[in-house]
């Protein structure tokens, strides 16, 4: 059992790799400090202090939902790289923030990667000052579930940049995103929100498909062989696709080209 600042956690068995030091003394074992760390199965946490996320908040505004611990189990090993700052877990990864019945994430994949930073603008941080900049996630599939925005992604890895909230999926397989009235397929995406939580910049390598349903019909569906990418071009964005692009409404007609640009609100 152990706790790291205010966050505990526990597991099965122990083995520690030690450093030596660069001067010994030649007295008395030459352990200069601790280079990794590794439980190595049954491992439970317990995160306090996650703001910034495990999993990306509902609303980057302050909420109840980003003071909500997160929890993190696997059947295998945790292992904490002291030196390069990364701690990773693998075989049968779950991590929860919250219930996903009342707005909370989830988190289940094959092995997951949390790199730790010191937080921007401070000088040399204790280690509990230490905060996590980004998380890598790989499975087959990697899955994430998040109740409040009722979105459910499939992807063999995923890269989450904490500061900026970009999201980068790929893998073998297609990347599948599904939400209320919205289903998005491609060969790989790299997203980053704008500001407050809006509508940013999109990137989905192809091939790829959209469909999405809007309160009322009629359902529209796109599809491209190269690539779609979403920008900001006020006062809206711009959807440029590339590569036997087509758009179809349900009933009324079908669009193609080698590329198109839509421009919406």
């Amino acid at each position: 059992e152990f706790r790291y600042g205010r966050s505990v956690g526990r597991g099965r068995g122990l083995v520690a790799r030690l450093l030596p030091q660069q001067s010994g003394s030649g007295q008395g074992p030459n352990i200069g400090g601790v280079d990794t760390v590794r439980l190595e199965r049954e491992v439970e946490l317990r995160l306090e202090g996650m703001a910034t996320g495990l999993l990306p908040a509902p609303d980057p505004v302050a909420g109840p939902a980003v003071d909500l611990p997160v929890y993190v189990t696997c059947d295998g090993s945790l292992t904490t790289n002291l030196s390069a700052n990364v701690i990773t877990l693998e075989d049968a990864v779950e991590v929860r923030r919250g219930e996903l019945a009342t707005g909370g994430d989830q988190l289940s994949c094959d092995v997951l990667a949390i790199v730790l930073g010191e937080p921007a603008g401070v000088g040399a941080a204790a280690p509990s000052g230490l905060q996590v900049v980004e998380i890598q996630a790989s499975g087959g599939p990697a899955i994430v579930r998040s109740g409040a925005r009722q979105v459910e992604v499939r992807t063999g890895r995923l890269g989450y940049e904490v500061q900026s909230r970009r999201i980068r999926l790929d893998g073998d397989e297609p990347v599948s995103v599904t939400s209320v009235g919205f289903e998005l397929q491609a060969a790989a995406l790299d997203y980053t929100p704008g500001p407050d939580g809006a509508l940013g910049d999109l990137l989905a390598a192809g091939p790829g498909w959209l469909r999405a349903v809007g309160e009322q019909p009629p359902a529209i569906e796109t599809s491209w062989q190269k690539s779609l990418q979403v920008q900001p071009d006020a006062p809206g964005h711009v959807a440029s696709l590339s590569g036997q692009a087509e758009v179809a409404v349900d009933l009324q007609g079908r669009l193609t080209g080698a590329e198109m640009h839509l421009w919406f609100t």
